[in-house]
């Protein structure tokens, strides 16, 4: 029994060894990982994140919003021409796709002497 519990301390030793150390990183690095932070680390992150913004002052929590917002901004953005591009593409497709079908569909014209 004592074999088992060691080897379970020790197997989440080290798993706990192979987690990012939130607490390390400045504000800037933990804004840029927002939204690219592993499922397995949310937790860690998220509690980094929280007493860094309960240490903030308030023009400094103003700050992090404004810049939180900028980046919902371009993430919007983004998206919004990935979508376009995405449905440029597809028309594109079907227009050729169209013509296509229309010029096997048409018959030569026969000609009689």
């Amino acid at each position: 029994m004592k074999t088992i519990n060691l080897i379970a301390l020790l197997s989440l030793v080290a798993l706990n060894g192979f987690a990012a150390d939130y607490s390390t990183m400045t504000m800037t690095e933990l804004q840029a990982m927002r939204g690219s932070v592993p499922v397995e680390e949310r937790a860690a992150f998220q509690a980094e994140m929280q007493i860094r913004v309960k240490a903030m002052t308030q023009e400094e929590r103003q700050v992090l919003q404004e810049s939180m917002k900028q980046s919902r901004i371009k993430a919007e953005e983004k998206i919004s021409t990935q979508t376009q591009t995405r449905t440029q593409t597809q028309s594109q497709l079907q227009n050729k796709v169209q013509m296509q079908s229309l010029m096997q569909t048409r018959t030569p014209t026969a000609t009689t002497h």
